[in-house]
């Protein structure tokens, strides 16, 4: 059985001791001494930390692995398991940034903050992070491609606020704020999201000195604030910053306001305030208030900004959607309800049963003749009294008429007054209704029309059939080929699981470019700021298969950038046989 890109082998270097997983080639691991060996394997996967037992692998980002683990006595109990990547094991910087992740993280107690439960070390010296697991995807993942609706951005907005009023409450600067270090689950009110990662957390109080790791110390550049790149004393309004930054992303579906490379970007950013959203995409529908709030938030300035999250939040509790985006929303909200479903369809069978009901009983005893043409009777839903459940009126249903059609008849004139009106009779009758004579009808002859024979026809010609053609030989059948990754090889700081991500998210418009025999496609591309793939460019066997690899390679996005300048990516396609 074929194996999905997720499911290929994918080769690790880690130590043969510890365990731990190495991004470079370290020929012993720097914490214990051992080998560094190639495993096809996690060596983590299964093994018992502490009071935790790990499952499987669910992210990876550049200080560490995350895994999901449940703890040893309490299966049902289940923690996201963060461990320190071997290649900064090595680091004092970067043990001391972890250990400071988890003591900022562990005062802070919100439902918009992912909280730590647990920090220690393993007996080879392997550093972990033990946080609440939260079920359901990154910010990241929920802004894909397509401009998000304002009225989520808002929400989701509103609730990040909040965790960041609470952090900032307690002194803790985020500084590392993003799409990425967001998740965002499903509660009994909708989205809430929690905000994790606070390896990048400054105390404002402790005033403690900066860490001079590489590409570490001003977080990601795309949602630094200016002072935060320029190296500056900064405070709580980076992270409100930040915040502007992935608003414009998620109302323009992954705009950077931004465009060009890292430091063009860099640069730009500490000279001027961010276009704002209606300039960089005109043709979205952003509300003006909305737009202003955006824009704001990504002054240069850190005083034109907010002065806190708790305005951030009143602004947007004023932004006006509209009146076309509330009725839309309510209508959506209030359709996709069961039981307005079913009141409007119950309503509309009542109806349409009474109505029949009613011109049927006075007719019972007339007869019903099977030739009277349909009639349409609309019906109209019954009325709800809730200020946003309208019930819309149900299509109009053919019913039968009141009356039959004109009989060639002449009927002699009556002498008695007419009858009254006959009242509908009861369900249950003992006697049977006597029934009116009803008068003589005369019917008048027609004169019968002369009928003419027609012509003779004339004997259709016989069509001639040619004879069948020879046999030609038959086609051979092309190959039936599958789609198969060879192998992802990185150059820069971008975890590898991250481009194959990325990667397995097109891999559907990746399966269409077969080419007629087994073959191997490598495609490369640059992965800047931005973490969409650029430059992309493929070899192939043929100039068509080229062309379709790089346009679909053309709109890969990975979901983190790298964390120092470009990264060259190289992956390699193997179409092969199905077997």
């Amino acid at each position: 059985m074929s194996r999905s890109p997720s499911e290929q082998p994918r080769l690790i270097w880690c130590c043969s001791t510890c365990g731990a997983i190495y991004h470079k080639d370290f020929p012993r691991c720097p914490a214990d001494g051992a080998e560094v060996v190639v495993a096809d394997r996690d060596p983590l996967l299964g093994t018992v930390i502490g009071h935790y037992t790990i499952a499987r692998l669910i992210g990876e980002g550049g200080m560490g692995r995350v895994y999901l683990a449940h703890h040893a006595n309490l299966p049902n109990k289940r923690y996201a398991f963060k461990v320190l990547l071997g290649d900064h094991s090595a680091s004092t910087a970067m043990r001391t940034r972890f250990t400071r992740e988890a003591e900022r993280a562990s005062q802070l107690d919100h439902p918009n903050v992912a909280k730590v439960v647990d920090f220690g070390q393993t007996r080879h010296g392997l550093l972990y992070i033990v946080m609440d697991y939260v079920e359901g995807p990154s910010l990241m993942t929920l802004i894909g491609d397509t401009p998000m609706e304002p009225a989520r951005a808002i929400a989701l907005a509103r609730e990040i606020c909040k965790g960041l009023m609470h952090a900032h409450a307690t002194g803790i600067v985020h500084r590392d704020l993003k799409p990425e270090n967001i998740l965002v689950s499903t509660g009994p009110d909708g989205e809430v999201p929690r905000i994790v990662d606070f390896g990048l957390a400054l105390s404002v109080e402790s005033g403690d000195a900066r860490l001079t790791e590489s590409g570490m110390t001003m977080g990601t550049p795309a949602f630094a604030a200016p002072e935060q790149i320029s190296g500056k004393a900064l405070d709580h309004r980076a992270d409100l910053y930040a915040l502007g930054m992935s608003m414009f992303e998620m109302l323009t579906g992954g705009m950077a306001p931004f465009e060009g490379h890292m430091m063009e970007m860099v640069s730009a950013r500490t000279a001027r305030d961010a276009p704002r959203i209606s300039e960089r995409a005109p043709d979205l529908a952003i509300p003006p208030d909305l737009d202003d709030i955006v824009a704001r938030l990504t002054r240069r300035r850190p005083a034109d900004r907010y002065a806190s999250a708790r305005d951030v939040i009143e602004a947007l509790d004023h932004v006006r959607l509209g009146p076309e985006a509330r009725i839309a929303t309510e209508r959506m909200a209030v359709a996709n309800t069961p039981a307005r479903r079913g009141r409007v369809a119950a309503g509309a069978l009542v109806a349409c049963a009474l109505a029949a009901a009613a011109w049927f009983v006075p007719h019972a005893d007339e007869g019903v003749l099977a030739a009277w043409p349909p009639m349409s009777v609309t019906v109209a839903a019954p009325a709800v009294h809730a200020a946003n459940d309208r019930a819309e009126p149900v299509a109009s249903r053919p019913l039968a008429p009141p009356a039959p059609p004109a009989l060639t008849a002449v009927e002699p004139p009556r002498s008695d007054p007419p009858a009254a009106p006959v009242r509908s009779p009861p369900v249950k009758r003992h006697r049977p209704r006597e029934r009116a004579a009803r008068p003589a009808v005369r019917i008048e002859p027609v004169a019968a029309e002369p009928v003419v024979a027609p012509p003779p026809l004339a004997p259709a010609p016989v069509p001639v059939i040619p004879p069948p053609p020879s046999p030609s030989p038959a086609a051979p059948l092309p190959l039936a080929l599958r789609a198969r990754l060879d192998g992802i090889d990185v150059s820069g700081s971008l975890p590898p699981g991250a481009v194959q991500r990325a990667v397995e998210r097109r891999w559907a418009a990746i399966e269409r470019c077969v080419p007629a025999a087994p073959a191997v496609v490598v495609a490369r591309f640059t992965v800047g700021e931005a973490r969409r793939a650029r430059d992309v460019r493929a070899a192939g066997p043929t100039a068509e298969i080229n062309a379709c690899i790089a346009a679909a390679f053309g709109d890969v996005r990975t979901e983190a950038a790298p964390d120092v300048g470009d990264v060259e990516v190289t992956v390699r396609i193997a179409f092969v046989v199905k077997t």
